[in-house]
């Protein structure tokens, strides 16, 4: 049931239990995939996942020297870079969501040392850019 699965998602996030959140909404896009929200919201809650995992590298980086810093921030990008396939599903099924657009900018402008993302980041910006005038 696609209400029960949302709402057990929504259950997850409140209780700050990313993976189970997630992969309720996971369940929610398989048993409707072109369903914009399904899809939204399993990149979503990935994102919050990685600003949750920011907020606590943040909060140690006095304890940690340059390297391991990069290293658990390189480890967070790959966790946002998780959020991407979901996020182009979802502006595909609605092209002209602001929500989508604007996630998809900022996460590939976060990414752009990854092989393509910078190309991604001007192409979305570009959109994103054309929405707001």
């Amino acid at each position: 049931n696609y209400d029960l699965w949302f709402g057990r998602g929504r259950v997850f996030n409140a209780l700050k239990q990313y993976d189970e959140c997630i992969n309720s909404f996971k369940k929610c896009a398989e048993l409707r995939p072109e369903e914009f929200d399904a899809n939204y919201y399993v990149a979503y809650f990935i994102i919050e996942k990685a600003n949750a995992a920011i907020d606590e590298l943040n909060a140690n980086s006095a304890n940690m020297g340059y390297e391991e810093y990069d290293a658990r921030n390189q480890e967070i990008n790959l966790v946002y870079a998780e959020s991407l396939p979901w996020l182009e599903k979802a502006y595909a099924i609605n092209p002209e969501d602001m929500g989508a657009i604007e996630y998809l900018k900022i996460i590939t402008f976060r990414l752009r040392d990854m092989d393509g993302m910078m190309d991604k980041y001007n192409t979305y910006k570009a959109i994103y850019d054309a929405h707001v005038q």
